[in-house]
């Protein structure tokens, strides 16, 4: 009976049907990215992706713009380094603190990711009508703004 109730839960539950759409998500777009020869994962794709919208993050903003711990995203940054597509420069205003910044090999490695993400988006939606998708949307758009509401 227990599970059951665990299947029932499973089906009807909200937060683990978006989990699972996520992970699924995630694991076949590494997968993807992998098979065309992008040296990226998903999570390093988010990365530069927020290094392109200004010339320069400090760690402390990209964990709060990307909503992961700093462990997470020094882990993440010292691979991108690695790969010489982020590099890391002392502030000028505070030699504590270390700027992050994508290099020119980290933005050609993103647009060639990006192509790959309107492939990856057209299964996605495969047989989902355009306004479907715009209330999905919506309704995505109002449970995040509820959570937002919910940490002040």
């Amino acid at each position: 009976m227990l599970s059951e109730d665990v299947k029932k839960y499973k089906d009807k539950s909200i937060s683990y049907q978006i989990n699972q759409l996520r992970l699924m998500m995630s694991k076949s777009f590494n997968r993807c990215l992998k098979k065309c020869s992008v040296d990226l994962t998903q999570e390093q794709m988010q990365l530069l992706g927020l290094l392109l919208e200004k010339d320069a993050f400090f760690m402390h903003e990209i964990s709060n713009e990307l909503m992961v711990d700093n462990s997470a995203i020094t882990r993440l940054v010292d691979a991108l380094e690695k790969k010489g597509f982020v590099s890391r420069k002392v502030s000028k205003q505070d030699r504590r603190l270390r700027v992050i910044a994508i290099t020119e090999s980290g933005k050609k490695e993103i647009c060639k990711a990006k192509e790959l993400t309107e492939i990856h988006k057209e299964v996605l939606i495969k047989g989902i009508e355009s306004s479907e998708q715009e209330q999905f949307m919506n309704t995505l758009r109002k449970m995040k703004s509820n959570m937002e509401q919910s940490y002040k």
